[in-house]
């Protein structure tokens, strides 16, 4: 089962969730501590996780029988450590005229064969919660051959090359990467990217270690921060 079923996305409308990674337990190279699907064995090697034949089967299933705004990958993990995902992009596109959205992590970005899929893809949300290492270790609990400078860098690369809607999320966590340094430090990086729209996000469902959350003045000063200071789109979510 590759089909997640359709979300009413506050960003992106009725959206229409393929797992190309996870499926039984979580595949990813990063054990957020807001991440819903809680902890798992890190992971960094690309592969095949998926039956291409089968997914789209269920996804041409799917889109028969509802209407959509956009087909997204998502799931159980990090998408693009699948390294066909180029391919699912591709047969995705014969199958619809929807718009194929990809979330990522933004960690594999550096290879070429995942940098060049995405090019495929019309809307990338990555995502870059601290450009600080060390709160960059403690928010993402990266694996150990992740390198937040490469990461930096080749996010700079992709949006520079891409022609979609990119979409920058970043999650702030209560007390520990909202610091005004951080966050000054974030926005000066933001303005490199120069995203479609930059996404505030905070701890919204249910994370996999307890967090404070903010309250709606909190979270405004920092929203009207970002604001003040970025000449595109912020939204805060």
């Amino acid at each position: 089962m590759y089909i997640l079923g359709i979300i009413n996305s506050r960003r992106l409308g009725k959206s229409l969730g393929i797992d190309i990674v996870g499926s039984e337990k979580k595949r990813c190279n990063m054990n957020c501590i807001y991440c819903e699907c809680g902890y798992g064995k890190l992971e960094s090697e690309l592969g095949i996780y998926a039956d291409f034949d089968v997914a789209m089967n269920e996804l041409k299933k799917a889109l028969d029988e509802n209407e959509i705004d956009v087909v997204t990958f998502s799931g159980f993990g990090e998408p693009t450590l699948n390294i066909e995902i180029g391919k699912y992009i591709e047969g995705i596109k014969k199958l619809t005229d929807k718009p194929v959205c990809v979330i990522t992590n933004s960690t594999t970005l550096h290879k070429d064969i995942i940098f060049n899929a995405l090019l495929k893809s019309d809307i990338v949300i990555p995502s870059i919660d601290s450009v600080n290492k060390d709160i960059f270790r403690k928010v993402n609990k990266p694996h150990f051959d992740i390198n937040l400078n490469v990461l930096k860098d080749s996010l700079i690369k992709f949006s520079n090359a891409y022609e979609g809607k990119l979409f920058l999320e970043v999650l702030l966590v209560k007390g520990i990467n909202d610091s005004k340094e951080n966050l000054i430090e974030l926005i000066e990086y933001v303005k490199l990217i120069n995203p479609t729209e930059l996404h505030i996000n905070t701890v919204d469902r249910l994370p996999a270690e307890p967090l404070d959350n903010y309250n709606e003045e909190e979270i405004q000063v920092i929203y009207k921060m970002f604001q003040n200071n970025l000449s595109f789109t912020v939204k805060l979510f």
